[in-house]
């Protein structure tokens, strides 16, 4: 049986922008009901709730999201999702589109009561009789549905809170589950097995990731949490972080970090720059090496898109005209940055001649923000350029009379530029009466002088 129903909660600030329905001051997440049996309790009927990305695809592939403790656990995780993923501007998303899917308890002391080392028929380490039971119910059966019925990628991440933190941090230690990421929250550590064993298990060569929050005023379910924040493990698919929460309302403070430290590889290039940034970079070999890692990690087809920016910045954090020119040929030839982003970036790099071709470059151009940008910064930015920089006041001088011709409607604040930039540097100009002249005669409120600007001008 499949059934759609609608969870309406109140709108805080954080969701104003994101792309889930919003109507009367409410904000919708819409999900599918599905139900599920499984060989192990035939006579049970399972629920699982199934969020899926805005503007699903089926065609595309996407990380899954599972959460155990679905009755509690899922809609905050949602609300992080959904913000996380939003796509509602371009490349506005922290990590990738995500399915989520949250499993209901049907009997939670059966399935996810943690093993205390009382029962020697169970020794540490191991799942006692229900909670083997139910890691194969989750395993053999409720990951291969989930797949079978929509377009996943492949990466999936497993999240618990208290008991369910628990079983989660046990699933982690083992090597036969179909999980690639673990966010184990408020974990109690009967004998302190995780603490000898989680050590270890980072010393493997492909660790799985493993986020463990705990909050100060969750007594004795920190404990954990302390001992792998002193230890100072240094690993990269580790991340242990403390909160001040108590055991409820962990799952609510810590949801953004766990999911943002399991996709930290999605739109992060620091250490491709730093692989790459010398005189063999290629920019289109750097974008095949970014989308190969990303499908490797997560099963996702994915795009620098305007990320392309920031590699841009860092050609200039580290000095590097042959990266930074390649950058800017392939900007170039996809035209993915506007001229003006093209021009600052040349100027602070003191790239003089290409950063001056982009401005004439714009003067070419038949695009109206082309033409409103020029505008608003032609009076200062592009003048401190010619000027200041250049020391070429004549050839601003030029520049303006073409951009006239270009832009015949901002003729009165052209030639006020022109009259103040020959003015200010002293040179000779045949046709300063004429100009001084049209801008009395032709004056109007403008964004470039005023009337007593216009007037201190003539004085000189």
């Amino acid at each position: 049986m499949r059934k759609i129903l609608t969870i309406t909660l109140l709108l805080f600030s954080t969701f104003s922008y994101c792309q889930e329905k919003v109507t009367n001051n409410k904000f919708t997440l819409n999900y599918d009901v599905k139900y599920f049996k499984s060989k192990y309790y035939p006579n049970e009927e399972r629920s699982l709730n199934v969020f899926l990305p805005e503007n699903y695809d089926a065609s595309k592939k996407y990380p899954v999201v599972y959460t155990l403790d679905g009755e509690s656990l899922f809609i905050p995780l949602i609300q992080n999702i959904s913000v996380l993923q939003d796509k509602t501007q371009e490349d506005n998303n922290i990590i990738p589109q995500c399915i989520v899917v949250s499993i209901e308890n049907t009997n939670r002391g059966r399935d996810l009561k943690p093993n205390t080392g009382i029962d020697h028929n169970f020794p540490l380490g191991t799942f006692i009789k229900g909670t083997e039971k139910f890691y194969k119910i989750l395993n053999e059966e409720i990951v291969p549905f989930i797949v079978k019925n929509y377009s996943t990628s492949g990466f999936n991440v497993l999240i618990g809170h208290s008991d369910s933190g628990h079983f989660v941090t046990q699933s982690y230690l083992r090597n036969d589950n179909e999980f690639d990421a673990i966010i184990a929250l408020s974990v109690n550590d009967f004998g302190e097995y995780f603490k000898k064993q989680i050590p270890n298990k980072l010393n493997q060569e492909k660790s799985k990731l493993l986020f463990l929050g705990y909050g100060n005023m969750d007594i004795d379910f920190n404990e954990l949490g302390y001992y792998l924040k002193k230890l100072n493990l240094n690993n990269k698919y580790l991340k242990v972080n403390k909160y001040n929460a108590n055991h409820t309302q962990m799952p609510f403070v810590s949801l953004f970090d766990a999911l943002q430290f399991v996709f930290s590889n999605y739109r992060f290039y620091d250490k491709l720059i730093e692989e790459t940034y010398n005189k063999e970079f290629n920019y289109l070999h750097f974008k095949e090496l970014y989308q190969k890692n990303i499908f490797e990690k997560y099963g996702i087809r994915t795009k620098i898109g305007w990320d392309v920016d920031y590699l841009l910045y860092k050609s200039v954090e580290t000095n590097n005209t042959f990266v930074f020119h390649s950058i800017l040929d392939e900007i170039d030839r996809t035209n993915i940055l506007q001229l003006q982003f093209r021009f600052w970036y040349c100027n602070e790099f003191n790239q003089n001649e290409r950063a001056k071709s982009y401005l004439y470059e714009m003067l070419q151009s038949q695009d109206t923000n082309n033409k409103l940008i020029f505008f608003a910064n032609l009076n200062k930015q592009y003048s401190d350029f010619f000027i200041d920089k250049l020391k070429q006041p004549q050839k601003f001088v030029e520049f303006i009379e073409k951009a006239k011709v270009k832009w015949p409607e901002y003729t009165l604040e052209f030639n006020y530029l022109i009259l103040k930039v020959l003015t200010d540097n002293g040179i000779e100009f045949p046709k300063k009466k004429k100009y001084s002249r049209y801008c009395e005669q032709n004056f109007k409120k403008n964004r470039y002088f005023t009337k007593d600007n216009l007037q201190e001008l003539n004085i000189k």
